[in-house]
């Protein structure tokens, strides 16, 4: 109830159904995915979230995205739907628990200050493979 009250108040919270430019991005990032030689581009540690009851995400293309780079965790929530984070406290729990522990095993304070001008560069990379930047 927080979170939902938190959106009716605050524009900035609330969210409408993808629009035109965003399934269009979303397409664009897509084929440059599947491309081999750009997943294998990809360096940076991933945690891809797959929802389990997901009617708006075809699961199929996550599990054959995150089995192709080499960096990725695929973690799928059980009971969970399109918005994982707005699912039951349990599951949300789960979520954000898995979240801050890839967090703290990727990236340790010492690793930070040693690695941080290392993963800013494999970062522009990847933004320049998907054209996000």
């Amino acid at each position: 109830m927080y979170i939902y009250n938190m959106r009716l108040r605050n524009i900035n919270y609330q969210t409408y159904g993808g629009t035109y430019a965003w399934v269009k991005a979303g397409f664009k990032v897509i084929r440059k995915l599947r491309k081999r030689k750009n997943i294998n581009s990809i360096k940076i540690p991933l945690i891809i979230f797959e929802a389990e009851k997901d009617d708006m995400v075809d699961n199929c293309g996550i599990e054959k995205f995150a089995k192709k780079a080499k960096t990725a965790q695929l973690v799928r929530m059980k009971d969970s739907k399109h918005e994982i984070f707005n699912a039951g406290e349990a599951v949300r729990d789960s979520y954000y628990r898995q979240i801050f522990l890839f967090l703290n095993h990727v990236y340790t304070a010492q690793e930070r200050m040693n690695e941080e001008n290392e993963y800013e560069t494999k970062t522009d990379e990847t933004r320049k493979i998907l054209g996000t930047v």
